[in-house]
């Protein structure tokens, strides 16, 4: 007897603003923030009905916070190299 795989990509799990809100520990104006900045994008957006997907909008939390972390290690090491120099 032979398995059969299925080659089907996972379910996205849809969440409402405010269940997206909730799943990070921020209010919903926060998450109006981020979609006005697009940081993060509706996955359906019908009328009012809007729902997101819940694993792209952490990718693009986590990548959004991983480019802040080495910008601010830029800058301090920067700041370092100018208080350093003596004249």
């Amino acid at each position: 007897m032979s398995k059969t795989t299925s080659s089907a990509p996972p379910a996205k799990t849809l969440v409402t603003m405010e269940a997206l809100a909730a799943n990070f520990g921020v209010s919903r104006s926060t998450v109006k923030n981020w979609r006005s900045r697009r940081i993060i994008e509706p996955c359906v957006s019908i009328g009012n009905i809007v729902r997101f997907d819940l694993a792209e909008c952490e990718r693009n939390l986590v990548a959004l916070s991983r480019k802040s972390t080495q910008l601010r290690g830029r800058e301090s090491t920067t700041n370092n190299e100018d208080t350093d120099q003596t004249i």
